[in-house]
């Protein structure tokens, strides 16, 4: 193409990066084209014409090569990092496809940098076998010219064709890394931890069952979802949505009890008149009591969910956020007093003392509610009542200690690897006892543990054991007060630091690229929903592919080296391009 053209070739460029990076349909592109032509915009082709580079079909090569580029600096900045981390996950789209979603996590800066999560690649698969799945990700890391040896860590969301022993995708790999260390997702194990403490309490799943009666009475039509907002506003109660509970782990269900809870004399009073055989069910103490209950813990339960959820977490705080949150949970519902402190339940054992519910709205309107104290009704799947209790409080208090005994239990169950998360507390300065006899013999166990689980094969063990010492008063006195990842970034800038303790420094680095959680494939799923609307079925897996990178690793405009692009485009395909500067 002559050089006259570049300028206006890379304002189309431009507009079409801006259609991607936005996540709007390619189709809309020539509109763009459009309206920067009537805004007399600067470098545009002078003609119109289908030559011009203006149509969705130009469009298409534009975001190939924008995605091309994007994807060479990444293989560059993979390719330098001394370790690398993957996140997987699997999903069906809306076109009904299997889709492999990967992100890498990996250091910046050629080893000493931050440590950063990207999305990787989003890959078609025939079907949900662990070979498939391992012979993609091998065939990525061939095509990405990337060594499988750099590979120290995987975290899944514990699906069995990914951990299956044997024959799952985790352990087919580890026989190419025998120090693979697999993680399955932090979040995804709290939830399951839930999941598994209600299964020895079938009344609870009552409760669910009211919770989906009640969003589906109040939305299955518009006339009573009027009038129950009406009723919201004439009880003087704050004007909320009923929400379903659904199977998917990440909708979390406190909420739903939450709104329940800030919802139920509301709800109450609407059955007493228009369904009295379900307002009888929900009068009942018990069912009552539960709801409460659930909202409490769970509500403490969905704030440690969230903690696991953020897009950057240092796994040195894990293991705390998990013993604060357990600590908090025997101290409101296992000391002394039952019920201490909690937001929802403590207020309703008082005002169910006498026996019954009440409300008053600002016109002094009286809303009250007889409770009965029964069992629940209803059987389990295998013919057995549900509850056999008498309903009273006493009763109902030994029931929610022994529910919360049993999270404590589960949660603890499903995290077998604390340990290991509790020893990174080695690089982190803010971790450190004052007392040094109490800092040497806990780092002592920490790289200990540590070893224990990476492997000694992948770490020189003496190496670390001799430089421990050292580097522990190092961090103490050059790093105070630093977290994890603060006191990595003076490390990492201190090159005599590098020099004295090369072995904790990989260590280290291993520890920084390793994930604790599948979390951004599912953000990754979003952003794919987001671009592939039920207008865009038909996009083909790489275009989404293309898509998805521009949307999540696209920088700004300004950033970008368009002249490379340039380059890229110029030598995708063996042609004559047309002139852009004559009309």
């Amino acid at each position: 193409m002559h050089g006259r053209n570049k300028s206006r070739v890379i304002t189309c460029m431009k507009l079409a990066y801006f259609v991607s990076k936005q996540d709007i349909s390619l189709m809309k592109y020539e509109a763009l084209c459009e309206l920067a032509f009537s805004l007399d915009v600067k470098d545009m082709p002078l003609r119109r014409d289908y030559s011009s580079y203006i149509n969705i079909m130009a469009a298409k090569e534009f975001i190939a090569c924008i995605s091309c580029y994007l994807e060479n600096h990444q293989r560059n900045d993979l390719s330098q990092s001394p370790y690398l981390a993957l996140m997987i996950d699997e999903s069906i789209d809306r076109d009904l496809e299997k889709h492999l979603i990967v992100y890498v996590s990996y250091l910046s800066k050629a080893r000493l940098g931050v440590s950063k999560c990207q999305f990787f690649k989003l890959i078609l698969v025939a079907d949900g076998y662990a070979q498939t799945k391992y012979d993609e990700i091998m065939h990525m890391f061939s095509e990405m010219s990337l060594d499988i040896k750099h590979l120290v860590g995987i975290s899944t969301d514990g699906d069995s064709s990914m951990l299956r022993c044997h024959e799952g995708l985790v352990p087919k790999l580890s026989r190419d890394v025998p120090n693979l260390i697999d993680v399955h997702c932090v979040a995804h194990r709290e939830a399951l931890a839930i999941v598994d403490a209600c299964k020895g309490f079938p009344c609870l799943s009552y409760v669910d069952k009211i919770a989906n009666k009640v969003y589906s009475w109040i939305n299955a039509s518009n006339v009573r979802h009027s009038y129950f907002q009406k009723l919201l506003q004439e009880m003087n109660l704050q004007v909320l949505e009923v929400l379903q509970i659904h199977d998917v782990r990440w909708l979390a269900r406190g909420n739903v009890m939450v709104h329940l809870v800030k919802l139920l004399l509301a709800i109450l009073t609407f059955w007493k008149s228009q369904a009295p055989m379900w307002y009888e069910k929900l009068c009942i103490f018990r069912v009552l009591f539960c709801i409460h209950l659930l909202a409490d813990v769970l509500l403490e339960l969905d704030g440690l969910n969230k903690i696991f959820q953020k897009e950057s977490i240092d796994i040195t705080c894990f293991s705390t956020s998990i013993e604060v949150c357990l600590n908090s949970l025997k101290k409101k519902f296992l000391g002394d007093i039952f019920a201490k402190s909690t937001m929802y339940l403590k207020f309703f054992i008082q005002k169910a003392q006498m026996g019954y519910l009440k409300h008053v709205n600002e016109n002094g309107e009286e809303y009250t509610h007889t409770l009965l104290y029964v069992s629940m009704p209803g059987k389990d799947k295998n013919g057995f009542p549900l509850d056999i209790q008498d309903g009273s409080l006493n009763t109902c208090i030994e029931m929610a200690k022994d529910f919360v005994l049993k999270v404590i239990d589960c949660v603890n169950e499903r995290f077998p690897d604390m340990y290991f998360f509790n020893a990174s507390k080695l690089f982190s300065r803010m971790y450190y006892p004052s007392e040094e006899d109490e800092r040497d013999r806990k780092s002592i166990i920490w790289l200990s543990s540590l070893l224990t689980r990476i492997g000694k094969h992948a770490i020189n063990t003496n190496g670390c054991e001799k430089e421990l010492k050292a580097f522990v008063d190092t961090l103490y006195y050059g790093c105070e007060g630093m977290n994890f990842k603060d006191a990595w970034r003076v490390f990492s800038n201190t090159s005599h630091w590098q020099e004295t303790f090369p072995n904790l420094l990989k260590l280290w680095q291993i520890l920084l690229v390793l994930p604790i959680s599948s979390v951004p494939c599912e953000r990754g799923f979003s952003k794919q929903n987001i671009i592939k609307i039920d207008r865009r079925q038909h996009l083909k897996v790489d275009t989404l592919d293309m898509l998805m990178r521009i949307s999540m690793l696209g920088p700004s405009c300004d950033l970008i080296d368009w002249e490379r692009i340039y380059d890229i485009s110029e030598k995708s395909k063996d042609r004559r391009m047309d002139d852009l500067y004559t009309r």
